[in-house]
């Protein structure tokens, strides 16, 4: 919903009209003229392309759009506040913070908000590993693991901090109704299990990961379920009609029990559901194409 032209300086503007429903009363709080922020609550519509506010008798009130803005928005200031509290015994230390996860996972939430923890926390190292075999916490070779999927184990914890949304894509100008699919071992999941369901047949190609699966229905023309916010915005990949959102997964910061009121775990914790809720900002999924379906 969100484009690249929004920044987080622009939607101060949406919560403190939210909250306080009149323009006058939002503009005292920003500490600028009413105009500007007419103006800059209009611009903002313009550039997420969706109505975020009504006006009624009682005042200015949110869309249902504005509404799913504002929780985004809240989660963000709720993510950011509980970073802030870390912040005294952390920025001083000399301390290393291990993370795990999928290569697309970090990729798509995390690389883009590097450069704020190092921004934060400049006596930290921060080491990020990518595997799909899961660390182990118990032999001390991670602090916090991004997963998709809750922890079992009743020495964990986990911290949802969002959610993967999978689509099913295709070039447009193809008529192929077959598709591609990740290794056997991951048949179990969700998006795979999607896909066979809409696909109605096994895959005829399997690849390693998701940008190689981007890359194989380029080239081929087949089809392939892919995490919304891995597909690059230029792409030539369009979502299959009514295939937008056919798979969701929880996004779980997982961490050992023991650690909970760790600093360091919860710095790190923090940071990656504020990373999460920023990309979460940016959502560019490809409009929906003229894809034959299967």
């Amino acid at each position: 919903m969100v484009t690249n032209k929004v920044n987080w300086d622009d939607f101060r503007y949406v919560a403190a009209l939210a909250r306080h429903r009149s323009m006058n009363v939002a503009a005292k709080h920003l500490d600028i003229n009413v105009a500007t922020v007419s103006r800059r609550i209009h611009r903002i519509s313009e550039d997420v392309g969706v109505k975020l506010f009504v006006q009624g008798r009682d005042g200015w009130r949110l869309t249902p759009e504005g509404r799913a803005l504002m929780d985004v928005i809240e989660q963000f200031e709720s993510n950011l506040s509980r970073l802030s509290n870390n912040l005294p015994h952390l920025q001083s230390s000399a301390e290393k913070a291990r993370v795990t996860t999928m290569s697309f996972l970090a990729t798509d939430y995390l690389t883009e908000q590097l450069g704020a923890f190092m921004e934060r926390y400049p006596g930290i190292e921060l080491e990020i590993y990518c595997s799909n075999v899961d660390a182990d916490f118990d032999r001390d070779e991670v602090d916090v693991a991004l997963r998709m999927n809750r922890p079992l184990d009743d020495a964990l914890m986990g911290h949802e901090v969002g959610k993967v949304h999978f689509c099913a894509v295709q070039r447009p100008d193809s008529q192929n109704r077959d598709w591609i699919a990740l290794s056997r071992d991951l048949d179990w999941t969700p998006e795979m299990q999607a896909g066979y369901e809409r696909f109605g047949r096994p895959p005829v190609m399997r690849v390693e990961n998701y940008r190689l699966a981007i890359d194989a229905a380029i080239s081929t023309g087949l089809a392939t379920i892919v995490p919304r916010l891995h597909l690059p915005e230029n792409t030539s990949l369009a979502v299959i009609p009514g295939a937008q959102t056919i798979a969701t997964r929880g996004l779980w910061a997982v961490y050992q029990e023991k650690r909970q009121r760790d600093p360091l775990v919860n710095a790190v914790v923090d940071w990656i559901a504020q990373s999460v809720a920023q990309r979460r900002l940016g959502d560019n999924t490809p409009q929906t194409g003229s894809v034959a379906e299967g």
